[in-house]
C-alpha cells in the first residue's frame, strides 16, 4: 500500500528512475517527490508565430505544419530533423526563374537525437502538429531540439489545464529515456491514489488568522493550479508552512533543553575570574560585556547546557568575555576549548589570553596545522591528562586524537565557518564519560534581528552593541579612480606620521573575466610609486605557504613594513594597532559584510583610522548602495539590515549562508511575517508548552512526523 512515507522505488512508474532521481536531487520518498516544486508554470493557451520567435525567447509553442523529416548523420553523429511551418513563413521566388528559394522568416527545426527510429514512425508528414519546448539557435534557426509534440487535433483533448509546471531538470534523466512529460504524469498520478494522503498540519485558527489554503489544496495548486492566482495562494500556504514549523521547532527545541537540565554545573566564582577581573584588566569591561557575562553565568548556574551566540561587532571585545567565560569554566574545574577557522584568528585569541590570564594558569597552548609534531604531543598529552586548561586552535582541535580530561566548555568564534559535521567532532572529545559541555558561538558578522531570531531561534542570543571607551570611529572615504593621486598623497601623509597602510585587492592575478586591479599589479604599482621614497612594500595572499604569510605578517606587525598588500586573507583576526589606514581596490566588488570586516582591521589602536573605498566610475544601483551605507555609519548592524535590504529576504535567509536552513521554494520570505510567527510559536509554546492540547493536535502531529533538525549545535 502507497503512502507519502513509501520509497519512490515502491513506486512503480517511478521504479525505474528512482535511483537516479535520489542521487541527483536527493529524492528518496514519496513525500519527497510531491514536495519538489515546479520552478515556474507556463501557459500553454499561448501559441506564437514561428517568425516571431526571438533569441531571448525561452520555451516557446507553436502550431504548424511538419515537412521535410528527414535522418541525418550516422553513428553517434545520427540525428532526426524535422521542419514546422506556419502562415508566418513566406517563402521567397526568384524574379528571373519564377522559382522557390527561401524564406523571408527562417522556419523553426525540430531536432532529436535518442529513440530516433521510434519517434520517426510516429510521425506524420503534411499533419499539424502543436510543438512545445526550449528554444534554442543554430546557424541563425530557430530550433527546438526533443521538443514534446502533440497532433493540433488531439491537444486541446489531451490540454484542458493550460497551465504547465516546470520541473528542475537534469540531463540524467533524459538520458534514461525519463522525459518531463512522463515526471507531470507521475506527480499528477499520485493525486489519484487513495491512500497518498496529505493530511493538515495547522490548526483551523491559526489558517483562518492568515487566509490560507489547506495543505492538501496547496500541494495540488503548487503542481497543478486551477488558476494563475492559485499558484501564488499556494506558495504563501507552503512558505508559510515551512517558517512557522522552522521557528515553532526552535523555540520547543530550546525549552525541551532546559527543561533536561542535563547541563554541567558552574556555581563558583573563583580565584582565576576574580585575579583577572580585578588586577590583570587594565581597562573597563562596557555595559554590554558586564551584561553578557552576567547572562552566560545564569547559563551555568541553571543546570541546563548552554547553548549561546554572542554576537558583536569588530573591535567590540568578545575575545575578551570569550576568556572571562573560560575562567568561570576553570574556576570549577573544567577545561576550555576555543576554535577559530584560521591560524591568523586562532594566534590573537591566543596572544590575547596569555596576555591576560592569571599566572596560575599560563598553561594555554595553541594548536594549529603547524604545531611542529614534538610540540602537538606535549600538547595532547597535557590536555589529555588534565594538566593544561585551555587549548585554542584551528581545525587541527577537530582531529580525532585530540582528547580532553574534562572539556567543559566550547567557544567556536565564526561558527558559520564550520560545518555540521565539524562542530559534532567537538562533542565527543571528552576522556571521561561527561556531559556535554556549554557552548558559545561567536560571530563577528552582524545579523539583523529578524533573521537571527528567524534563524536562530534554538539558541540564546547576546549582542555587544557598545564599542570600547576611547574607540575612535573610523572614517570612510570613497574615492573613484582618477582620484588616485589624492590617494597616493593620504598614503604618503600617513606614512610620514610613522602610520601603516593595508591595500586589499579582490584578485591574486589577472582575470580574463573580471576588469579590476589585481595584487600582483598593485604590487608593481605601489613599488614604483612608492619605493624611491624607501617605502617598503609587500604583498601577502592564500596561495603563499603558511611559514611565508606568517613571517610578512611578522614583519609588518614589528613595522618593518610600510604597506602590506593582500587579498582578504586579512579579512578577520589581524590586530595591527599601528595599522591606520584600509584602502580597498574596486570596492564594488566585495559584499558590504566583507567591507565591514575589512574595515575593522585598522583604528584598533589610539590614533584615528581611516578606509578608502575605490571604486570604477559607472557603479550599479546595489554598489552605490553598498558604499553609500558604508561611508555613513560603522554600525555593523545598519549595515547587516542594508545588506538584507539590497541582497533580498531569500538570498540571506535560504541561506545560502553554509548551508544551514533549507527551503524548499527559494523566493523570498516575508520578514514580518517570520516575525509574526515567531511570536504566534512563544505564545503557543507558553500556553501549551507540551501541546497537548487538542487545538495543537495538527502542530504535534507534525512536529514528530518532520525530520530532525540537524543544528548540532550540541549533541
Amino acid at each position: 500500500m502507497l503512502r507519502l512515507s513509501s520509497k519512490l522505488n515502491q513506486y512503480g512508474p517511478m521504479i525505474r528512475y528512482s535511483k537516479v532521481i535520489y542521487g541527483t536531487f536527493g529524492l528518496e520518498t514519496i513525500e519527497d517527490f510531491l514536495h519538489f516544486y515546479p520552478l515556474r508554470h507556463i501557459d500553454l493557451s499561448n501559441f506564437r508565430k514561428v517568425a516571431s520567435l526571438r533569441p531571448n525567447d525561452k520555451e516557446v509553442q507553436v502550431i504548424g505544419t511538419l515537412e521535410s523529416i528527414e535522418v541525418e548523420g550516422i553513428d553517434s553523429k545520427m540525428r532526426l530533423t524535422a521542419i514546422l511551418n506556419d502562415d508566418s513563413i513566406n517563402l521567397k521566388y526568384s524574379r528571373i526563374t519564377g522559382k522557390q528559394y527561401g524564406f523571408e522568416s527562417p522556419p523553426l527545426r525540430l531536432v532529436w537525437f535518442r529513440n530516433i527510429k521510434w519517434i520517426a514512425k510516429t510521425l506524420e508528414e503534411g499533419k499539424e502538429y502543436v510543438a512545445f519546448g526550449k528554444l534554442t539557435w543554430f546557424h541563425g534557426m530557430p530550433s527546438l531540439v526533443h521538443p514534446t509534440l502533440d497532433i493540433h487535433s488531439r491537444y486541446s483533448l489531451k490540454n484542458k489545464n493550460t497551465i504547465k509546471p516546470i520541473y528542475p531538470w537534469s540531463s540524467k534523466f533524459s538520458n534514461m529515456g525519463l522525459t518531463k512529460e512522463y515526471w507531470i504524469y507521475c506527480v499528477k498520478n499520485l493525486f489519484n491514489i487513495p491512500t497518498i494522503e496529505i493530511v493538515e498540519s495547522l490548526p483551523d485558527y491559526i489558517r483562518n488568522r492568515y487566509q490560507l489554503l489547506s495543505k492538501e489544496d496547496a500541494v495540488k495548486n503548487i503542481h497543478f493550479p486551477h488558476r494563475w492566482d492559485y499558484i501564488e495562494k499556494a506558495k504563501d500556504r507552503l512558505k508559510f508552512e515551512e517558517t512557522f514549523f522552522m521557528q515553532i521547532r526552535m523555540r520547543y527545541n530550546n525549552k525541551k533543553r532546559k527543561q533536561l537540565k542535563n547541563g554541567l554545573l558552574f556555581n563558583r566564582v573563583g580565584k582565576h575570574f576574580n585575579e583577572f577581573y580585578h588586577n590583570k584588566l587594565d581597562f573597563k569591561l562596557t555595559g554590554a560585556q558586564k551584561r553578557v557575562i552576567k547572562e552566560i553565568r545564569e547559563d551555568f548556574r541553571g543546570g541546563y547546557q548552554m547553548n549561546r551566540l554572542l554576537q558583536g561587532d569588530v573591535g567590540s571585545g568578545k575575545t575578551i568575555v570569550a576568556l572571562a567565560t573560560g575562567l568561570l569554566a576553570i574556576d570549577n574545574d573544567f577545561q576550555v576549548a576555543l576554535i577559530a577557522p584560521t591560524e591568523i584568528l586562532a594566534n590573537q585569541h591566543y596572544r590575547t589570553f596569555i596576555q591576560y590570564l592569571p599566572q596560575e594558569i599560563q598553561n594555554c597552548h595553541l594548536l594549529t596545522g603547524n604545531t611542529p609534531p614534538s610540540m602537538r604531543k606535549i600538547i595532547l598529552d597535557e590536555i589529555e591528562n588534565g594538566d593544561a586548561w585551555i587549548l585554542i586552535g584551528t581545525h587541527a582541535i577537530l582531529e580525532d586524537r585530540v582528547k580532553f580530561k574534562k572539556l567543559g566548555l566550547v567557544i567556536i568564534d565564526e561558527q558559520h565557518r564550520f560545518g555540521v559535521e565539524q562542530r559534532a567532532k567537538l562533542w565527543d572529545k571528552n576522556a571521561e564519560n561527561l556531559k556535554q559541555p556549554h557552548i558559545l558561538l561567536m560571530s563577528a558578522t552582524p545579523i539583523p534581528r529578524s533573521l537571527a531570531h528567524s534563524y536562530y531561534g534554538d539558541l540564546d542570543m547576546s549582542k555587544i552593541d557598545e564599542m570600547p571607551k576611547g574607540r575612535k570611529i573610523i572614517k570612510t572615504i570613497h574615492y573613484k579612480q582618477n582620484q588616485r593621486e589624492l590617494l597616493y598623497d593620504f598614503i604618503t601623509d600617513q606614512i610620514k606620521n610613522k602610520r601603516q597602510i593595508f591595500i586589499v585587492y579582490p584578485l591574486i592575478e589577472e582575470s580574463e573575466n573580471f576588469d579590476m586591479l589585481y595584487l600582483e599589479k598593485g604590487y608593481s604599482q605601489m613599488k614604483s610609486r612608492f619605493e624611491h621614497l624607501n617605502y617598503t612594500v609587500e604583498m601577502l595572499h592564500g596561495k603563499m605557504k603558511p611559514e611565508q604569510k606568517a613571517a610578512v605578517m611578522n614583519r609588518f606587525k614589528q613595522g618593518q613594513l610600510d604597506i602590506l598588500l593582500s587579498t582578504t586573507v586579512i579579512e578577520v583576526g589581524v590586530d595591527i594597532p599601528n595599522a591606520t589606514v584600509m584602502v580597498i581596490e574596486n570596492a564594488e566588488r566585495f559584499g558590504l559584510s566583507q567591507l565591514h570586516q575589512l574595515r575593522g582591521r585598522v583604528g584598533r589602536g589610539n590614533s584615528q583610522g581611516h578606509c578608502i573605498l575605490v571604486t570604477g566610475k559607472k557603479l550599479t544601483y546595489d554598489a552605490k548602495e553598498r558604499i553609500k551605507i558604508m561611508v555613513k555609519t560603522n554600525d555593523g548592524f545598519k549595515i547587516a539590515e542594508k545588506d538584507l535590504e539590497i541582497r533580498g529576504q531569500g538570498d540571506l535567509i535560504g541561506t545560502r549562508q553554509s548551508g544551514r536552513m533549507m527551503y524548499r521554494l527559494p523566493e523570498s520570505y516575508d520578514l514580518d511575517l517570520i516575525a509574526d510567527q515567531q511570536q504566534s510559536a512563544e505564545s503557543i509554546l507558553f500556553i501549551d508548552p507540551e501541546l497537548t492540547s487538542e487545538v495543537h493536535k495538527e502542530i504535534k502531529r507534525e512536529l514528530k512526523r518532520l525530520p530532525k533538525l540537524e543544528r548540532l549545535w550540541s549533541k
